[in-house]
């Protein structure tokens, strides 16, 4: 058995909150809720359709909608119809949260 010493400001912390959580244990939770978001990403990746990855990817480079109309030779509304399908199923709420995806899950090369 090891004996663990908390310092006083530990103690401080315990004494007006009632709970500590060591550095240790916090980095754990938050190293294990990232690799649960990433996995959940993942399989809701594979609820898009090709066409909405490759939307994806070109928002994910900063291509706007009129670019994207032009790549893809459709129409805007079709692309932001994509665009909402695309951030419902991702579950996010903004462009930022897109690119994020794209990036942790390799759509797009983080040095754009």
């Amino acid at each position: 058995n090891k004996l663990y010493f908390m310092r006083d400001k530990d103690i401080e912390i315990v004494n007006k909150n009632g709970k500590y959580i060591s550095k240790k244990i916090s980095m754990a939770v938050v190293h294990n809720y990232i690799q649960h978001q990433s996995k959940s990403n993942k399989s809701q990746l594979n609820l898009l359709s090709e066409q909405d990855i490759k939307i994806l990817q070109l928002i994910s480079q900063g291509k706007s909608t009129k670019q994207i109309v032009q790549e893809l030779h459709t129409s805007a509304k079709s692309i932001e119809t994509n665009r909402r399908n695309i951030m419902e199923i991702l579950q996010t709420h903004n462009i930022p949260e897109l690119v994020k995806i794209a990036i942790a899950n390799g759509l797009t090369p983080f040095d754009l």
